[in-house]
This record gives structure tokens, sequence and C-alpha cells, in this order.
């Protein structure tokens, strides 16, 4: 899977409120001494002050249990697909969206917004060996780097080649 390690991002990582550089040994922030918790040892790097998410929610979700949702292979996502079908319009869509990537020095880097889950048809995207992705969402899977608010992305100007957005508009 393309999916970069948390160690790969350390330098695109950004405070959510300030822009300044994270401390990852610590989770704060270089400039405005902002704390970032770790659930399930995923930092959330939200700007709570600013965001429609509550830190209330995020800790209150952030048990073993109740933050780590179920992947596509999911019942609800299996009867999704009996019920609705394959989707090849979105399949289509990577299909081109993954040859129009722009291929500079290095492998392109995609932020997917919304990756807590694969969504349908965009597998492709996960699984092409030439491609690294950084992906986040408002909870914690093993498909994210960090738990964020769409509002305030966590990542330094230019880091991402692309942007994939999928189920959170």
């Amino acid at each position: 899977m393309p999916l970069l390690q948390l160690s790969d991002i350390r330098e695109d990582l950004i405070c959510p409120r300030c822009s300044a550089p994270i401390v990852q040994e610590e989770w704060s922030c270089t400039k405005c001494s902002k704390m970032f918790p770790l659930v399930q040892g995923t930092p959330v790097l939200v700007d709570f002050d600013a965001s429609v998410l509550s830190p209330t929610w995020v800790h209150s979700t952030g048990g073993a249990t109740l933050i780590k949702r179920g992947g596509p292979q999911g019942i609800r996502a299996r009867i999704t697909r009996f019920v609705n079908g394959t989707n090849t319009v979105a399949a289509d869509n990577i299909k081109t969206f993954i040859a129009m990537l722009p291929r500079k020095t290095r492998r392109p880097r995609v932020l997917i917004v919304g990756g807590g889950t694969i969504g349908s048809g965009i597998s492709k995207l996960y699984t092409d060996p030439d491609v690294d992705l950084i992906a986040f969402d408002i909870y914690a899977t093993d498909q994210v780097q960090f738990i964020g608010d769409a509002h305030s992305i966590p990542l330094r100007d230019a880091s991402v080649d692309a942007v994939v957005i999928q189920a959170v508009l």
C-alpha cells in the first residue's frame, strides 16, 4: 500500500492554528505551544477553538472500540455494495486521475481528505505502487496518518501534488 508512514510526512506537518512546525516527540507547536493529543496512537491535529469538531467528541469516542471504524469489509459496506452495485464511475475517474498526476523527481503525493476508509472505486489509488498517499479523517483508522479538520489541513503548502476528497462534501 502506498500510504506513507507518519514519520515520512514529519517535515510537512504544521500547526492548524498558526502554521508553525510541530515537535512530534511532544506533539506540540513550536510557535504557539498548542499541544495535540493522541487517540490510539494517532495525532489529533485539530484547532478545536476554530473547528466544527468537538474535543469532547474526539476524546469521548477515542476509546479502543469507538473511534476505530470498520473498514470496507464491514457488513454495512457489503450490504451497500449488494444493494447499489459497484461504483464504476469513481473507478474510471481515479484511473484518469492517476494518469494525470505530475511526475517530478519524486513519486507524486496525493492527499486523501476523508481517507478513514477506502471508498468505492478508489482502491486503485491505494494499490498504485507509483503514488504516495497522505490520508486523514475525523476518526482514526489504519488508513490515516492523523486526525484533522478539512477546514484547516495541518500540512505545509505545496506538500502534495493532488487532492482527492471522498465522502466529505
